[in-house]
């Protein structure tokens, strides 16, 4: 019985506490991890074009970006542009967003 409670011991000891996929995974109360910077740009705009996009199977999108073009609909930050570009992962454990043709978004 004594064995017993020492490995039970020494396994809650050692055991892992968690882990996270990536960094975007880990809990808080912001998703982003910590907001807007000072130099970021905020706006409401719309998917007019997507570049290598993912997988529409929600399959691993294999390597590279998808790259999203967004006409900006409303500026809530300074911003000259009246389009932009938004690059993300494929998908997989890069923690990635699939932006659809056609919606708006706030980014």
């Amino acid at each position: 019985m004594g064995k017993r409670i020492l490995w039970f011991l020494l396994f809650a000891f050692f055991a892992p506490a968690g882990a996270f996929a990536c960094s975007c995974s880990m809990p808080g109360p912001t998703p982003c991890g910590g907001g807007l910077s000072a130099n970021g740009v905020l706006f409401v705009g719309t998917v007019m074009h997507i570049d290598n996009p993912p997988p529409n199977d929600g399959g691993l999108g294999g390597p590279g970006e998808s790259q999203y073009r967004f006409h900006i609909d409303e500026k809530l930050t300074e911003t000259q542009d009246r389009e932009i570009d938004i690059y993300s992962g494929r998908g997989g454990a890069d923690c990635s967003y699939h932006f659809q043709l056609g919606q708006q978004y706030l980014v």
